[in-house]
């Protein structure tokens, strides 16, 4: 679903440099394109763009829950 938040969670925005909690959010709804909005005073946000960058650590958590299913 577009706008689906698929994970929550807390971690460290560089942006701000504090440690913030983030949302993972399905942004096409099929998983081609996710942001990580961060719950920080500056409310950055990262973009994933699927198999674009492999160094993002949630895509590949959310990979081995589905695959755990």
């Amino acid at each position: 679903m577009i706008g689906e938040i698929l994970e929550t969670g807390a971690s460290y925005c560089l942006n701000c440099r504090v440690d913030a909690e983030y949302q993972i959010i399905d942004m096409t709804g099929n998983g081609d394109r996710m942001d990580r909005q961060w719950l920080c005073p500056g409310n950055h946000r990262d973009t994933h763009v699927q198999d674009e960058y492999k160094q993002y650590t949630w895509e590949a958590r959310r990979k081995a829950r589905r695959d755990e299913d």
